[in-house]
């Protein structure tokens, strides 16, 4: 199981409502959260999932997200 982290444009419980569905469609997704208070709006993913598959998803439903090497972010 891996787990990513990525920057996003996810900035509201609006933005949330709208991604929540998109997310919980991909399988392989074990968990995920979204740290809105963070300054980059971080958002977790956890599972057998690819990165590049997170991100087509968001940009699907007019959401950025960019791939953060360090966790420590």
């Amino acid at each position: 199981m891996g787990k990513f982290c990525f920057q996003t444009s996810i900035k509201c419980t609006n933005c949330l409502r709208t991604v929540t569905p998109v997310i919980n469609s991909i399988l392989e997704v074990d968990a995920w959260s979204v740290d809105l208070e963070h300054p980059n709006h971080l958002l977790t993913v956890e599972g057998d999932v690819n990165a590049n598959e997170i991100i087509e998803k968001l940009a699907s439903v007019g959401f950025a997200a960019t791939p953060l090497q360090d966790l420590n972010v």
